[in-house]
């Protein structure tokens, strides 16, 4: 009674109920977030030394260098990274462990038509600028680059679905559907 009887007059607490609210549709965007790309989610960029030695399959050469920033970025920027590889798990758990091969086969699809159209709009997409848009390249680059990067990932995805479904019965569908529908993917869509 006393407490209540002390906060009669006071304003109500709106500065402190502001974060906790932010804090909270964070939450459900942060969940979210684990399966599509969310662009209110900022996740941090991180230096991966074990993925040393895979930077060399892209040259840093004045051609390629929208492919070599754009390769570095997926590796290194946790949304994309990790988007890629929880799509990839459940993949390759779906087809390691599920015995109905049409499930595995439309699943694989699906997560393959996911994996591509959320990298290529992810690493297509220009709304800050960024040093490398002054380099002297053709207006097309990125574009090409986001195209060539995002079949590097289809293809490591498809690489790792016939390595996670080896003991099943024609494994190598799963993977050449998900390759199939990445590529059919990156063709479409805008």
């Amino acid at each position: 009674m006393y407490y209540k009887k002390q906060l009669n007059g006071q304003p109500f607490p709106y500065e402190h109920f502001v974060p906790v609210e932010a804090n909270r549709m964070m939450g459900i965007y942060r969940f979210a977030n684990y399966f599509t790309n969310v662009p209110q989610v900022h996740g941090s960029i991180k230096r991966r030394p074990y993925f040393d030695f895979i930077y060399k399959l892209v040259p840093k050469t004045h051609q390629q260098t929208f492919s070599y920033y754009l390769f570095r970025s997926v590796l290194r920027t946790d949304d994309h990274f990790y988007l890629w590889l929880r799509l990839v798990v459940i993949n390759g758990l779906v087809v390691a462990f599920v015995d109905l091969p049409i499930v595995s086969i439309i699943v694989s699809a699906a997560l393959a038509f996911a994996v591509a159209i959320q990298l290529k709009q992810a690493l297509g997409s220009t709304h800050e600028f960024t040093m490398s848009m002054l380099y002297p390249l053709p207006q097309d680059a990125r574009k090409k680059a986001t195209i060539k990067i995002s079949r590097y990932m289809i293809l490591a995805h498809a690489i790792i679905v016939l390595l996670c479904s080896i003991m099943q019965p024609y494994f190598y569908v799963y993977a050449l559907v998900v390759f199939l529908i990445g590529e059919l993917t990156l063709r479409i869509s805008k």
